[in-house]
This record gives structure tokens, C-alpha cells and sequence, in this order.
């Protein structure tokens, strides 16, 4: 174990299981926030794969032998994992309050936060006497 490091029991306190019909977390990203973070406009339901949608329509064809479907797996694999990132990070940097009640009336992401804060309360609380090791 690293130095420094405590030495507890773990918890047998069994993980919560959190469930979503989201494809993805993506899917929870209100449309309005993707337009801000990159120009898109894109409608997309709660199964589609929204890095792979969005990629598709901010890659500019100059030309029709540059469709998208004429790139390589591997380069269409490529723009979707940057999308993605993007997604991620300037899309969710956009999402509002009110555009993430819009997009996840179930409040999934609310219980996962939930699910973890107090997941970390307990962490916290059941390491409190835990020991460093030297």
C-alpha cells in the first residue's frame, strides 16, 4: 500500500444500482447547450448515440467522395471520441437548471449525485478511524 495511504475494512454495504434509459450520459445534454458549444443543431431521442450524431453533422463533405459514410471506420471512430470530448466538457459547461429538467424529467442525474454524496458521507464517516500506514 502507498505510503501514507489508510488501512481500513472496506464496507460490505452493498452499492446502490442506478439505472437510466439513456443510451448515455450525452443523452442527457439539452440540445440548446450543444448549439452554444458548437453551432449544432441536432434533435436526438434517449436511445440514439448523440457523440456519433453530432459528429456526423459538424463534419463538413467539401466534397461527396468526403461523405462521412466514405471515411474509414477507424476516422469516423476518431471524430465521434472527439465529439465526445467536447460533449463532455463546453456542452456540459452550457447545460442550465431548467435544460436538464427538460432532458432528464426522471431526475437520474439528481439520484446518481444523491447516490454518491451519500456514498461519500458514509466513506467518509466509516474511514474516520482508519490509520495511516508508515
Amino acid at each position: 500500500m502507498p505510503r501514507g495511504m489508510g488501512r481500513c475494512r472496506e464496507s460490505t454495504a452493498p452499492l446502490p444500482r442506478l439505472r437510466t434509459g439513456r443510451r448515455s450520459l450525452e443523452n442527457y445534454l439539452h440540445p440548446e447547450a450543444i448549439r452554444e458549444a458548437r453551432g449544432l443543431n441536432i434533435i436526438y431521442s434517449a436511445t440514439e448515440d448523440v457523440a456519433e450524431r453530432a459528429a456526423r453533422a459538424a463534419y463538413p463533405p467539401s466534397e461527396p467522395v468526403f461523405a462521412w459514410e466514405a471515411l474509414s471506420r477507424r476516422a469516423r471512430r476518431r471524430h465521434r471520441d472527439r465529439t465526445k470530448a467536447w460533449l463532455n466538457t463546453d456542452a456540459v459547461e452550457r447545460m442550465t437548471v431548467a435544460g436538464l429538467a427538460e432532458q432528464d424529467p426522471a431526475g437520474d442525474v439528481v439520484a446518481w449525485l444523491t447516490a454518491i454524496g451519500d456514498l461519500l458521507s458514509v466513506s467518509t464517516a466509516s474511514t474516520a478511524g482508519c490509520r495511516a500506514v508508515e
